[in-house]
């Protein structure tokens, strides 16, 4: 899995999972399926990768990720769907992050 991430206002949690039906098991499911990039909540989310975390003061940082999901995930499934988390139920109108330049291939070839 292949993205740019930033951050401009940080939330309680910003992270993009992987999912094979539509049901909301995210974060409540056995399988560990989501990447957490940012957030003030997100060291109390079960069954998530966190990698390389940050947060910014206002000035949004763009990092681009190659994730090797099929190492760090376990039981890996067929992925049907990609889906994005901004999670700011205490303050819903604050948060603010981008994802651009997304894929996903079937092989791996980057780094260890």
């Amino acid at each position: 899995l292949r993205f740019s991430f930033s951050v401009e206002e940080e939330a309680e949690g910003h992270a993009i999972c992987l999912e094979n039906d539509l049901s909301e098991d995210t974060f409540s499911g056995r399988s560990r399926r989501c990447i957490a990039l940012s957030g003030t909540q997100i060291d109390k989310w079960n069954y998530v990768f966190r990698g390389n975390q940050y947060s910014t003061d206002g000035d949004a940082i763009t990092r681009t990720y190659d994730v090797p999901v099929g190492r760090i995930f376990d039981n890996l499934f067929k992925v049907k769907y990609i889906a994005f988390i901004q999670d700011n139920d205490l303050q819903p109108d604050k948060g603010n992050s981008t994802f651009a330049s997304i894929s996903l291939a079937d092989d791996y070839n980057g780094p260890e």
